[in-house]
């Protein structure tokens, strides 16, 4: 009969979370209500017990149902952990024997006041040392914080996950009935002032009735005490989940800093290079004032715009320079021949001819005007950008050969003052 009922889930639920894929686990009534008295009477103390129950399959789906919890009493504190000790869990088995015979153990119930539902590692070690069914939970309640929750093991990623939510169900249960009625939870008068009590048993229903009015008085009491105990013991909770926001907001702050330290020091390079290159700029135009500066000083004042006229001009001058040399040179070889010659034959008619010769040679190269009338129909542009040391006459001169195109240029840029033009201004050539 017991078998057939278990086929079919429970009509009478409540939901608690959210129910989402994997193990669905119900819990019956009786057993909520006793982990709550347990975990009450545990006051800052933590306390271990057992589940017990059985794992049914709905739809491809394991389903546990939960009706028998047994305490973990005689448990030690091993690292700051309640463990099962062996008396432990002889007196587990004798309890499972008496009122849970056709359950098995589904999983454990931890009570940690003050920490909330915090897994940490050394549950889920005792976990997996000592639950090692795939389908085998763990319960974990905070009675200062309310917070409870189940976890189950993740068999791709290992460890323990959290299940979102669970049904408490309502039915007949004898069994976990009775385990309530012969274990009830009391405690004896405090001999001193700072005494911690003791868990006592008694199945005696009168005795019951006298101490359940004594607890409520105890548990008043203890409240007023609990005023003055430390926060930081039952707060251990909150205190970690706090810990992970400072965290979290930290991690977020630097990472807003570090990209805009970033973003400054882009822009700060970018800068370097703008004020690198207004530098050399800076440095050309200083030269070139200095330079007209150095030359007007020394009284040249025609020859300060068209000292850097340009190549073409440099080129000119230094051919008539060579002409004038070359010439020089002709005339000063042709008279010492001349003179030995008219040593040795004194004709008059030699005489002539060498000294008309060399004035001939050195007429041809002098003039300017037919190279730079060659220049200027191969090499003017029909746009020029003006440079440091610039004016409208030496360009004039660079490319037509002469000064008197200064007017042309001017009308055909709309200048009305030949002195008005500034370095990286582009002019157009007529």
């Amino acid at each position: 009969m017991r078998e057939e009922k278990r086929l079919k889930l429970p009509v009478n639920i409540k939901q608690v979370g959210s129910i989402s894929q994997g193990i669905k686990i119900y819990v019956e009534d009786y057993v909520y209500t006793y982990i709550q008295q347990y975990a009450s009477f545990a006051e800052c103390d933590e306390k271990i017990g057992v589940l017990t129950g059985k794992k049914e399959v709905f739809d491809n789906d394991d389903v546990l149902f939960i009706n028998g919890i047994i305490q973990g009493k005689y448990s030690v504190n091993e690292a700051g952990m309640e463990i099962l000790s062996e008396k432990s869990r002889e007196y587990i088995k004798e309890q499972m024997e008496l009122y849970f015979s056709d359950d098995e153990i589904l999983g454990w119930v931890y009570i940690q006041p003050g920490y909330g539902d915090f897994l940490n590692n050394s549950l889920i070690s005792y976990h997996e040392k000592n639950f090692k069914k795939y389908y085998n939970v763990l319960f974990i309640y905070d009675p200062l914080e309310k917070v409870n929750g189940f976890f189950c093991k993740n068999e791709v990623m290992g460890g323990l996950e959290a299940i979102k939510g669970y049904f408490i169900y309502y039915d007949r249960n004898e069994g976990m009935h009775e385990y309530m009625l012969k274990n009830r939870l009391i405690r004896p008068k405090e001999t001193t002032e700072n005494a911690e009590y003791n868990y006592e048993f008694s199945e005696n229903p009168e005795t019951i009735k006298k101490v359940d009015a004594t607890v409520e008085k105890m548990r008043s009491s203890l409240s007023k005490e609990r005023v003055s105990k430390p926060r930081t013991i039952r707060n251990r909770g909150k205190i970690v989940t706090e810990q992970k926001k400072l965290v979290n907001f930290l991690g977020t702050l630097s990472a807003v800093l570090f990209c805009a330290c970033f973003v400054m020091g882009a822009s700060i390079i970018k800068n370097d290079d703008r004020i690198n290159n207004v530098e050399k700029q800076v440095a050309a135009m200083d030269n070139s004032y200095t330079y007209l500066i150095k030359t007007i000083k020394e009284g040249n004042v025609q020859n300060v715009f068209a000292a850097h006229s340009g190549d073409n001009t440099a080129k000119l001058t230094e051919k008539e320079t060579q002409t004038e040399k070359t010439t020089e040179k002709q005339t000063e070889k042709p008279t010492e021949k001349q003179t030995e010659k008219q040593t040795e034959k004194p004709t008059e008619k030699q005489t002539e001819k060498q000294t008309q010769k060399p004035v001939i040679t050195a007429a041809v190269p002098v003039s300017p005007k037919k190279p730079a009338a060659e220049n200027t129909q191969k090499t003017v542009p029909n746009k020029y950008k003006i440079e440091a040391g610039d004016s409208l006459s030496g360009i004039s001169i660079r490319f037509y050969g002469t000064n008197k195109k200064v007017e042309e240029i001017m009308a055909k840029n709309g200048l009305d003052d030949p002195d008005k033009i500034y370095y990286g201004m582009i002019i157009e050539l007529p």
